[in-house]
């Protein structure tokens, strides 16, 4: 709901915005990847951080809509897409910020098994639970108004993939010692 308010008084109220003599940017994020600062106040919940806790703590990376497609940036990416609004945008608007393109949930469990067995010697099995899940349609996300393709920023996810990993790996080994 506050997303709604948000949206409503930078696109729809003009009074707010000529009273305030500022710009307003309202960022509509896709699925921002992260690593943590601390264990116990992330959310593990989220499809990456899931598939990575899985993999190092249980060997296994159990993917339910394997079929289902995201977009993901990394925070990285965002920090550098941020800093280039805060520059060039003169308008008040609501902005979709996504990579551009989408990748399935399987093929982001394969992502993070790779890494796993590049950097971690480990091997984690993926096991699909829906098999009968239909693909979906190619999805594409665009921005609404900042065609992100053309500002050659690099959204390296596998990076900000293996800083979670190893972030878990050095909790895994601190959670052994004591």
């Amino acid at each position: 709901q506050s997303n709604l308010i948000s949206e409503f008084l930078i696109n729809y109220n003009s009074n707010f915005i000529s009273n305030n003599n500022t710009i307003f940017l309202n960022l509509r994020l896709s699925n921002v990847i992260s690593c943590p600062h601390t264990y116990k106040n992330f959310n593990w919940n989220l499809v990456v951080n899931d598939f990575c806790k899985q993999a190092i703590y249980t060997g296994e990376i159990k993917v339910q809509n394997h079929n289902v497609q995201r977009d993901f940036i990394s925070v990285n990416y965002l920090s550098k897409i941020i800093k280039y609004l805060i520059n060039q945008y003169n308008i008040s608007n609501t902005i979709n910020i996504s990579s551009g393109s989408s990748i399935t949930i399987n093929k982001l469990s394969k992502i993070i098994k790779k890494i796993c067995k590049e950097n971690y010697n480990i091997n984690p099995n993926i096991i699909l639970l829906n098999k009968r899940n239909k693909p979906d349609k190619k999805l594409s996300i665009g921005s609404k108004f900042l065609n992100v393709k053309k500002l050659n920023f690099t959204n390296d996810i596998e990076f900000e993939i293996n800083k979670i990993l190893n972030f878990l790996t050095l909790h895994k080994i601190n959670l052994s010692k004591r």
